[in-house]
């Protein structure tokens, strides 16, 4: 069960658990034990649920996300409003807490929904998550935050997004992780222990690598960057694709289809090599590609016939690799084309 004892009054008032138990009495024998048992935490639980309960339902479904960040945001300005002293009047706890609640009426009927509307597909979090013992945590601030798992491994969690794992997440087979939202990862090497991230429809297996996931409810695509090592992107039941450093997986919802190409930004990611080697005179071109492959570790296809014969003079130092091949077929009068995750070079003879 979740670590509810450590939850905050917002982070009580959007879970599902919690308001399924307020809305509906379910699991009603858990809430009434944990307030008998923790007698100090009743008027925690009664704010949250005086929260929940001051909601409007509206049919609108919404992703649970947006709804977090939208209520997160009014939490922080009440925050805020507490720790500002005003002029006169003294306003009590109690006043504050009142305007909570009509602050968070307001925030219903301005953005027309009141909670998540649970999204019914076996993929999704809430469904993945459900009745599993987990440790949950929410990034309900406006900046990314840090967390490190029991093996090492470590996820920075962007702002309204929330990831889970086992309690027991060394004791399992795999590593486990579920995903909703955004989240750079850094895998600790375990050969014997594969770690998987199960986000939305998408699950993504590694050994030990880095890569990034963006997986919102509301977006149609869900995005696996992989910054280094190598990763197996797939949907269960299907083939997927094996990406590797600055390549990406895109898993188009609506297509229910997967795409694979280079990542935005692609980096080196070779230790011996670095921008300060990247300063040409009169070298050859197809040295010049070899070392851009070794770099960034990606495909560059050419006729090397073609290019034999071809040299250039050029300081490629700081410049990001597309500039660089840019710069490069453009001496030698070529052009180059990116598919997939590859890079294609069309050129005519060097005189």
């Amino acid at each position: 069960m979740k670590e509810y004892l450590h939850y905050t009054v917002e982070e009580l008032s959007l879970d599902k658990d919690f308001i399924n138990w307020v809305r509906f009495g379910t699991n009603d024998d858990y809430w009434t034990g944990l307030l008998f048992a923790f007698p100090r935490k009743a008027a925690h639980i009664a704010e949250a649920r005086k929260i929940v309960e001051s909601f409007q339902p509206i049919e609108m479904p919404l992703s649970e996300v947006m709804v977090e960040v939208e209520v997160s945001k009014l939490m922080n300005a009440i925050s805020a409003e507490k720790s500002i002293p005003k002029p006169g009047k003294k306003r009590s706890g109690r006043w504050l807490f009142l305007t909570a609640l009509a602050a968070a009426a307001i925030l219903v009927f301005a953005i027309t929904f009141y909670v998540p509307v649970p999204n019914n597909s076996r993929e999704s979090y809430s469904a993945r998550t459900a009745q599993r013992k987990l440790v949950e945590h929410f990034n309900s601030s406006d900046s990314a935050l840090n967390f490190s798992l029991p093996d090492g491994s470590t996820i920075k969690l962007s702002p309204g997004s929330r990831f889970s794992y086992a309690t027991r997440f060394n004791d399992s087979a795999n590593r486990d992780v579920f995903l909703s939202g955004e989240a750079a990862f850094d895998v600790a090497k375990n050969p014997r222990k594969p770690f998987r991230v199960f986000s939305n429809e998408i699950v993504t297996k590694v050994l030990g690598t880095s890569f990034i996931i963006r997986s919102f409810d509301n977006e149609n695509d869900i995005n696996v960057s992989v910054l280094t090592g190598k990763v197996n992107v797939f949907k269960e039941g299907e083939n997927g694709v094996l990406l590797t450093a600055n390549q990406q997986a895109v898993y188009h919802k609506d297509r229910k289809s997967m795409t694979k190409k280079l990542n935005e930004k692609p980096v080196i990611i070779s230790p011996a090599i670095s921008n300060i080697n990247m300063v040409f005179e009169d070298a050859p071109v197809t040295q010049i590609l070899a070392l851009l492959r070794q770099a960034y570790g990606i495909n560059i296809s050419y006729d090397s016939s073609i290019l034999s014969s071809c040299t250039i003079t050029a300081d490629l130092s700081d410049e990001s690799i597309y500039k660089k091949l840019d710069l490069v077929c453009r001496a030698i009068n070529a052009e180059y084309e990116v598919i997939d995750s590859e890079v294609f070079i069309t050129a005519k003879e060097c005189n």
